[in-house]
């Protein structure tokens, strides 16, 4: 979904640091009293509704919606103490429907996840317009995403694994880092930002 300097990285997941037309129609339709920012979209041909009786500290209310004529429905909650096969069972994600899940940890905000299936994810109004990087660029963003920005006394702990792992020299790590946040991928602090978890992706140092 997100092209770097390379291959196209294939992600399961795209984080959102805001939405769109669409996304907001969805959102209002779905959990329109929502006021948070945390977004992300899953891409799956199917969804279990778990959680949905505060198991773990986590509890998750779920509503399909039907991108075609924005009908929507409202998964119920499990009962209590009792296993469900709607709640337990992993159901397939019809083209057309989106799953629109909201998520609390211990009274904390998870945010918003949209399920869309793969083959209409480009037609969704969801996608996000992929980002083109360098490979200094990726390196600069796996390596935030993977590591802190000091640790036992390193004080540029990122660069220093960047170029123990690549061989990366000052000069390109300051000019792909200045990209990045031109770019908008990391902050002006040079945290990650949702735009560039995408570019990351689940890639990590070792």
């Amino acid at each position: 979904m997100v092209s770097s300097g390379k291959d196209k990285l294939s992600v399961e997941t795209i984080y959102l640091s805001e939405l769109d037309k669409a996304g907001k129609a969805i959102l209002a339709a779905t959990f329109p009293e929502y006021r948070g920012r945390k977004f992300e979209i899953r891409i799956a041909d199917n969804v279990a509704f778990m959680n949905t009786m505060a198991s773990g500290g986590t509890i998750s209310k779920y509503v399909v919606v039907s991108l075609d004529h924005g009908k929507v429905a409202r998964v119920p909650q499990a009962p209590f103490m009792k296993d469900s096969a709607l709640h337990s069972d992993s159901h397939k994600l019809p083209v057309g429907m989106v799953v629109v899940e909201h998520s609390r940890f211990c009274g904390t905000d998870m945010g918003i996840r949209f399920y869309v299936h793969p083959d209409q994810i480009a037609t969704s109004g969801l996608l996000v317009e992929p980002v083109e990087v360098t490979e200094d660029e990726e390196r600069v963003l796996v390596t935030t995403r993977s590591r802190e920005s000091s640790y036992g006394g390193i004080k540029d702990y990122r660069f220093t694994e960047a170029r123990r792992a690549w061989g990366i020299t000052r000069e390109a790590w300051d000019l792909a880092k200045a990209s990045c946040i031109e770019k908008k991928l990391l902050n002006k602090a040079g945290a990650i930002t949702p735009a560039g978890r995408n570019v990351a992706s689940d890639e990590r140092l070792d």
